[in-house]
């Protein structure tokens, strides 16, 4: 784990001349880093919303506060970007797509950005790279987009 940049979430939420006394509701014991790490990447693992909390030693007074792992999914519609670079393959219409995962989990996935078009398939001269789809035959995607969940 690094360092924590002063404009992270994480730092707005914890300010720095704050101590951390335990995670999780246990107080922490002889390796306060793997401690507080294993939380941390165990949090999404626990559920979706990859909550996590830290007792925390804040102006003369123990507190308790909950912080998420989590970021939501980036809108491209809106001038968001692609959090990482893994594509999929949209069989059979000959394409490779960036849709939102955390791993190789998408069920958060809303939108399917097209990264690659193979040139004589039935995506060519149709799809654009870059297009962003958001849903199939008059639908919008409202469930995991790669197993196509309409509205």
């Amino acid at each position: 784990m690094g360092p924590v940049s002063s404009q992270s979430h994480y730092a707005k939420s914890v300010p720095l001349r704050n101590s951390g006394l335990g995670v999780n509701g246990k107080p922490f014991e002889a390796n306060i880093i793997d401690t507080f790490r294993s939380a941390v990447e165990d949090a999404p693992l626990r559920g979706k919303d990859g909550k996590f909390s830290i007792l925390l030693w804040r102006n003369g007074a123990q507190t308790t506060l909950d912080l998420s792992t989590l970021v939501p999914p980036p809108d491209l519609t809106k001038g968001s970007v692609p959090t990482e670079t893994h594509d999929w393959t949209l069989w059979p219409t000959g394409t490779r797509s960036w849709l939102f995962s955390r791993g190789l989990d998408t069920a958060d996935a809303r939108q399917i950005r097209i990264t690659k078009i193979e040139p004589g398939s039935p995506a060519d001269g149709v799809l654009a790279i870059d297009d962003v789809i958001l849903g199939v035959n008059g639908g919008r995607f409202v469930g995991q987009a790669s197993r196509l969940s309409l509205k």
